[in-house]
């Protein structure tokens, strides 16, 4: 870690610090359950439910629980999905037949990794498609109409780092080494940078990186550029600033 006199660097050298800050506003969207007294038919959701949720269903011996969205989409609930196989096939073969007979379109079936050996089955013998995974469970969808295009969206794609420019009183700029990755290998003095955690705030994920990589406490007072990357994380073709 260093202090260095921030009036020390020319201009264009600021500019190509690899500080990425975006000026947008977050809104944190809660999901509140919403509940269906008819075991079987599909009630409005509450008024404190997620404003895409459309109602919900308990189910019943011939389809699953789940809940249907504002884009004619049903989500099943992963607690009910049967463990054995066969009762698997039959339940989720009345579902979808029930599901088309409603006009309902994509259906999102959410496998923990207890069901795993379920996974096959959906996918061979139902024509589900892979549609994301996370350490504990694979999320899988099904488009039921046959006369228009799938319309479901795509899995997200997009990483967010943030870059700290941390000054203090006598106008000398934080600059750190980092001990592994690509920085480590050429040795370069470098702002704190690092990717932002999930539900992590761009200004939160800014000051922690500073503190773990330099042990010091930064307040946040403003967001002072953006900039994109297309192809991965260290591509440099078409990018693109604002500042």
């Amino acid at each position: 870690m260093a202090w260095r006199r921030l009036t020390a660097l020319p201009r264009m050298s600021l500019r190509a610090l690899p500080a990425v800050s975006l000026g947008v506003n977050i809104v944190n969207v809660k999901r509140v359950a919403c509940s269906s007294a008819n075991k079987e038919d599909e009630k409005p959701a509450d008024k404190q439910a997620d404003y895409w949720i459309s109602g919900v269903s308990q189910g019943c011996n011939k389809t699953l629980p789940c809940t249907f969205d504002l884009y004619g989409g049903v989500m099943v609930d992963p607690a009910t999905v049967p463990a054995e196989q066969d009762a698997f096939r039959t339940i989720l073969a009345s579902s979808l037949d029930e599901w088309m007979k409603r006009g309902k379109q994509g259906v999102w079936l959410r496998l923990d990794i207890s069901a795993a050996a379920l996974v096959p089955i959906a996918i061979s013998e139902f024509g589900f498609e892979y549609h994301h995974a996370e350490r504990d469970y694979v999320m899988m969808t099904k488009w039921l109409p046959s006369n228009c295009p799938n319309t479901l969206p795509h899995n997200a794609s997009h990483t967010i780092g943030v870059g700290a420019l941390v000054t203090n009183s006598e106008g000398k700029i934080l600059l750190a080494r980092e001990k592994s990755g690509p920085a480590a290998r050429s040795k370069v003095w470098k702002i704190p940078t690092g990717l932002v955690d999930a539900g992590e705030d761009l200004h939160e994920a800014a000051l922690r990186e500073v503190k773990e990589e330099t042990g010091i406490d930064a307040t946040f007072e403003y967001c002072g550029a953006f900039t994109m990357s297309h192809g991965g994380l260290m591509r440099t073709r078409a990018t693109s600033s604002l500042w």
